[in-house]
């Protein structure tokens, strides 16, 4: 079509057109341009981190309510949250690996929750002044027995050294156990594993055996509960009484400071450790969390 005996452009937009792509006029001489908005799509891999995190703190959440009702070893939060999680990964094609590299922040809180049994052992302070060689000689059963007995189990069966140096903080908790295995020259990831079983195994039986036993005494049961058990036998001992817990804390906590320290000499004398005392023993708990990308261990 013409218009003043001048032919129109098919496109409205090019050559100084006179007409908006909306239909409204445009001055003559400029162009009928608009503005193209691009949206910026957020990628889902992004998202997976916080996702990850979210499904365990959910699940642990869960499991802990489910516990509350039903007192069975099965439904134990650090028994059911990762069976639970373990499908969930498989079912979204995620490794381990990547896993652990999003979730590391709660590595990192594994250090405050522990510091954080300080506040009943301040409060039951007078156990300390009333009942020091208990306390000692229950120390000195938790670190010598379980290194012993894993020691004994890496010769036995022959195991890798890598393997039989992780098996040997197995007794004591998450965070002096990464510390003590990055110094025997062990795998952190074996070492939780192996961490977590065991407490899982003193948590179901600890109070059958002393039950057999006849043990009475709160300060007895406590300290066995935090020696076999750690920070799983502890929790259960707080569910008994406040002194049970409070011993167990005790326990807990100055087996995992004495592994840490004899963790370097102890390396070197089996020949498998950093070889380096003190690199890394007194390194805050907060460095044996892995960096994004880096692989645990």
């Amino acid at each position: 079509c013409s218009f003043g005996g001048r032919r129109r452009s098919r496109n409205p937009c090019r050559d100084g057109g006179d007409r908006f792509r909306d239909g409204a006029h445009a001055p003559l001489g400029k162009p009928a341009t608009r503005p193209i908005v691009r949206r910026r799509s957020v990628p889902v891999t992004a998202l997976v981190p916080s996702l990850l995190l979210l499904a365990t703190l959910a699940g642990y959440g869960v499991s802990k309510k489910i516990y509350a009702r039903r007192r069975r070893i099965w439904f134990s939060p650090m028994l059911l949250t990762p069976a639970v999680l373990l499908v969930l990964l498989w079912l979204c094609g995620v490794s381990c690996a990547t896993y652990g590299s999003d979730t590391r922040l709660l590595v990192w809180m594994l250090g405050p929750a522990t510091i954080a049994y300080a506040w009943p052992i301040h409060q039951r302070r007078e156990i300390l002044r009333r009942y020091p060689i208990t306390l000692a000689a229950g120390v000195t059963a938790a670190v010598s027995i379980g290194l012993g007995t894993a020691w004994t189990l890496g010769r036995l069966f022959a195991l890798p050294s890598s393997l039989a140096a992780s098996l040997l903080p197995h007794t004591v908790s998450t965070p002096f156990a990464i510390v003590a295995s990055r110094d025997l020259g062990g795998s952190s990831g074996v070492t939780v594993a192996c961490v977590i079983l065991t407490g899982l195994f003193g948590m179901a039986i600890g109070e059958i055996v002393l039950d057999r036993l006849n043990v009475r005494s709160h300060v007895v049961r406590g300290a066995s509960l935090g020696a076999s058990a750690s920070a799983l036998g502890t929790a259960r001992a707080y569910e008994s009484s406040e002194v049970m817990g409070a011993v167990a804390s005790l326990i807990m906590v100055f087996s995992g400071v004495v592994t840490v320290l004899a963790a370097p000499w102890l390396g070197l004398l089996l020949g498998h450790g950093t070889g380096s005392h003190g690199s890394r023993s007194g390194m805050s708990l907060a460095t044996t969390i892995p960096l994004r990308g880096q692989r645990p261990g």
